[in-house]
């Protein structure tokens, strides 16, 4: 029987391999499996039942925080068994590894179960006064999410209540103050910093927020005669990147709100495709006429003067698109989504910490972007090439919106390549689209004139060339992308 004072801090670490990071980092830990629960647990005092291997110890604590009374006594199997079958919360598994480090005891318990990926660390110390000036190692720096020693709601006893893993969430209302105070919406960025801990309720709402105040300002400024083709490329971007939220984290929407919304964006997307695609031809003139000869640049300018003509029609029915009804009805429902502070909309009535909700979706994308890219060759077909483009984007998206939860450098770098592969794979696919679109000019009367036909073949037989440099452009890129399974690893983990 024993009685002392326990004096710890404790620290939230990354949701990652800890067996992986201690061997890393040349550390050799004595590992033992845990099962708790708690008869007792209450902000002031806790009664605890644990097996620790073959040992089975009940255990009282008085006091919360830093410094805490605690009374520990070994119990008979018997005893442990028979108060099991009465504990009416959550039973903790988890194994623990003990080490020193430079003379300190260190115990760093990885969660199993339904709470895998809750990695805490706890230190001993001899006094407060040890405690207050202790720093964490640099290493176990990188994959420091929080101190939490003072934080209630990461005792073991309240965990084993709820059996969820908790969350250290931001005030919905401040974060959509932060977002509020950006000073430039016209771009398609978001301008979220996220914490791995904060609800995926809250993350979702502030990335949809901050994304539909760049919809509306873009529209805004086509609406008051913003002419420009960024406003509608970059009003595009933002809408693509609400839905590509929805698609790729779609199991933490309400299944009727999600199919609802997602089915109204991709109407709306659908009526702003044909003036972006007419936008892209014209700012692609000058550059056709580099790929043909001089003799085709006369059927070239009457292909640009139908373009011109109809981008002009294109652009009223745009301007009153984004005027109508169904575009407002949408705006507001997604700002009414983002400044809710309940959980209606969202499938699962708990919440939890976003790093865990978006870590399977991540690595998932991941793997299928690097098994369908490696299937591409030079005579795959081109739909095969547009498919791995769209989880390429995907990819890129949900890294973008999470890119303040990484380690920046790996972050960087894994974004750089998939960028590469992206703008290669989106050239490729503008080039097998334009030359499909260039076939339909031809067959109008507006064009069906012999010089505007050749000019137009001609343009397209070069497109077909480029098309094919385009995929040994991506076998190149690929090749370099594809040693990168390490990066992505270190890019989640931080280590």
């Amino acid at each position: 029987m024993m009685n002392e004072l326990e004096i710890e801090r404790k620290f939230l670490l990354s949701p990652c391999s800890m067996k992986r990071f201690l061997k890393k980092n040349a550390i050799d830990p004595t590992p033992v499996a845990i099962e708790q629960f708690y008869l007792l647990s209450t902000a002031a005092s806790t009664e605890r039942y644990r097996r620790k291997g073959e040992h089975y110890i009940h255990t009282l604590k008085r006091g919360g925080g830093l410094v805490r009374e605690e009374h520990e006594e070994e119990v008979s199997a018997e005893e442990y068994r028979r108060k099991k079958s009465a504990n009416s919360g959550g039973v903790i598994e988890k194994i623990r590894y003990r080490f020193d480090v430079e003379e300190r005891i260190f115990e760093l318990d990885a969660f199993r179960g339904v709470l895998k990926g809750l990695n805490v660390l706890e230190v001993e110390f001899g006094s407060e006064e040890e405690a207050r000036s202790f720093e964490l190692p640099a290493y176990f720096q990188k994959i420091l999410i929080s101190e939490v020693t003072e934080n209630p709601a990461f005792t073991n006893g309240a965990i084993s209540r709820s059996m969820r893993i908790p969350t250290i969430e931001t005030d919905l209302e401040e974060m959509l103050r932060t977002v509020e105070k950006k000073d430039d919406f016209l771009q398609a960025s978001l301008k979220v910093d996220l914490t791995a801990y904060e609800s995926r309720a809250h993350a979702l709402k502030i990335l949809i927020f901050s994304l539909a105040k760049s919809v509306e300002a873009n529209a805004e400024a086509i609406r008051g005669g913003d002419k420009a083709p960024q406003r509608l490329h970059q009003l595009r971007v933002a809408m693509r990147k609400i839905r590509a939220i929805l698609s790729q984290l779609g199991f933490l929407f309400d299944e009727e709100w999600l199919q609802t919304h997602k089915t109204r964006l991709s109407e709306l997307m659908a009526q702003t495709g044909p003036k972006r695609d007419v936008d892209v031809y014209l700012l692609e003139i000058k550059h056709y006429k580099t790929m043909i000869e001089p003799r085709h640049h006369k059927g070239i300018g009457h292909l640009e003067a139908y373009l011109l003509t109809l981008q002009e029609k294109l652009e009223r029915d745009l301007v009153a698109s984004l005027g109508g009804d169904a575009f407002r009805e949408e705006l507001e429902a997604l700002f009414d989504f983002s400044r809710d502070p309940s959980l209606a909309r969202l499938r699962d009535p708990l919440d939890g910490p976003i790093l865990l909700s978006i870590k399977p979706s991540l690595r998932k994308i991941d793997h299928k972007v690097r098994k369908n890219a490696a299937k591409l060759d030079t005579d795959s077909d081109a739909q095969a090439y547009h498919a791995v483009r769209i989880k390429v984007k995907k990819l890129r998206y949900m890294m973008e919106f999470f890119a303040s939860l990484f380690e920046r450098e790996a972050y960087t770098e894994m974004l750089k390549q998939l960028k590469t592969i992206q703008t290669i794979l989106g050239e490729h696919q503008d080039l097998q689209a334009q030359r499909m679109h260039l076939k339909e000019f031809a067959a109008l009367p507006q064009l069906h004139d012999k010089t505007t036909r050749k000019a137009i073949d001609a343009l397209r037989h070069e497109m077909k060339k480029l098309e094919i440099k385009k995929r040994g452009s991506f076998r190149a890129a690929y090749k370099s992308f594809a040693r990168t399974e390490r990066l992505f690893r270190r890019m989640m983990c931080r280590f």
